[in-house]
């Protein structure tokens, strides 16, 4: 049997193997939950250990990823973050800066 052919039959097989989570499973997984979040509005959040752009950036760059976030501004030499999301989320957002090592005033 020559290299192609070998490699012809392997692709075959492999092909017909499940893939990931469909191993095994006949039923579909359940639907995400979908949750209804409130108008944004805007907060001020008070935030010290910021020191220069990148600092600000690395709190934009987490906090912006958070659902319900429409907006963020951060800045080192206020010493804010202003955010305009959802106010239930204000929580979610508030972890975030604490997580990257950040102390809340």
């Amino acid at each position: 049997m020559n290299r192609f052919a070998t490699i012809a039959i392997a692709v075959v097989a492999l092909a017909a193997l499940p893939l990931g989570c469909e191993r095994g499973s006949t039923t579909p997984a359940p639907a995400a939950e979908t949750v209804s979040l409130s108008a944004p509005i805007e907060f001020s959040i008070p935030v010290k250990g910021m020191h220069c752009e990148g600092c600000e950036g690395a709190i934009c760059g987490k906090v912006e990823k958070i659902e319900g976030v429409t907006a963020v501004k951060a800045s080192h030499t206020d010493e804010t973050v202003v955010v305009t999301a959802p106010p239930e989320q204000r929580a979610a957002i508030e972890e975030t800066i604490k997580k990257l090592g950040y102390k809340l005033d």
